[in-house]
């Protein structure tokens, strides 16, 4: 299984051949490494050249500066295996990333989108891990989940990986001007909305570094900002949507995709049932919040 590592660079010089070193020095073999660099201006270019130029599995793209966005859709021009995993150049993979990835793909046939978790290094040098789930899992599906409540179901960008068939489903994406940062929304909704069955892996497996110039971490935004990404998701789920041909009538689903989901919860049962008020007719309600109630029941017996 040829796993393809997607890294997305933009005046990360200082943080690049880590990054790169860390894929390199994996536990497993069978992989190709794409370095897109969206018209970095600092000495980026300079160090793939030194470092890599002799080495066959680093492919090197250029591009002009476009944003995460576009340095996604330039990659998986490039690709050729049959997982690609995405990484931010400031990041790092710990050394049995890959190989653990590829064992749960291989283990877990129905799963197209994995997604692990992350030990953030800070910039003092302490570690902490932030468990989003408190194991591993296999998350089901989310469309409708995702379609009514925008629930959020992934990690940031260095955590993810997709078997290639879905990844070609959603990119390219045409709006990368809406996405210049937080691409990475585009990979998690995308892979709900078009029906992919995910899997959490509990595992530390990434180190997300916080550094100065971090382009989210920490940071706050203006109302200005919120409305311009708030047009932006509107427009992304309206394409996904368009591209997957989903109606509203996919509410009727509601009750099979919750049972798929193994990390049912009170939280969860909630947001299943707050979905219920955009249903039609009171009897149609009645009867899917009693099957949702029932389901959330018999994990808690």
């Amino acid at each position: 299984m040829k796993v393809s590592i997607a890294i997305s660079n933009y005046n990360y010089e200082d943080f690049l051949v880590e990054c790169v070193d860390s894929v390199l020095e994996q536990t497993y073999h069978d992989l190709e490494i794409i370095i897109v660099d969206d018209g970095s201006t600092d000495g980026s270019a300079g160090l793939i050249e030194k470092h890599y130029r002799k080495n066959e599995i680093v492919k090197f793209i250029t591009k002009s500066n476009g944003g995460q966005l576009s340095a996604f859709n330039e990659a998986v021009k490039h690709a050729t295996g049959d997982i690609i995993c995405f990484l931010d150049s400031d990041d790092l993979y710990k050394e049995n990333y890959i190989e653990r990835i590829v064992s749960l793909y291989r283990d877990n046939l129905e799963i197209d989108f994995i997604f692990c978790e992350q030990e953030v290094l800070h910039l003092d040098g302490s570690r902490e891990i932030q468990k989003l789930y408190p194991v591993s899992a296999d998350l089901g599906f989310s469309v409708v989940s995702t379609l009514y409540s925008r629930e959020w179901l992934g990690n940031t960008t260095s955590c993810i990986s997709l078997r290639m068939s879905l990844v070609h489903e959603i990119l390219p994406i045409p709006y990368e001007g809406d996405w210049i940062t937080r691409a990475d929304d585009c990979l998690v909704w995308g892979g709900s909305l078009l029906g992919a069955r995910k899997y959490y892996c509990a595992e530390p497996l990434v180190v997300y570094r916080v550094h100065d110039d971090n382009n989210y971490y920490g940071k706050s935004f203006s109302n200005y900002a919120e409305y311009k990404r708030n047009y932006a998701i509107n427009r992304l789920f309206n394409y996904f949507r368009n591209r997957a041909g989903i109606s509203r009538d996919i509410i009727d689903i509601i009750c099979i995709e919750f049972e798929s989901r193994t990390n049912r919860n009170v939280a969860l049962l909630i947001r299943y049932l707050k979905i219920l008020r955009y249903d039609r007719g009171i009897t149609c309600k009645l009867k899917k919040s009693f099957r949702l109630v029932r389901a959330y029941l018999c994990d808690s017996l």
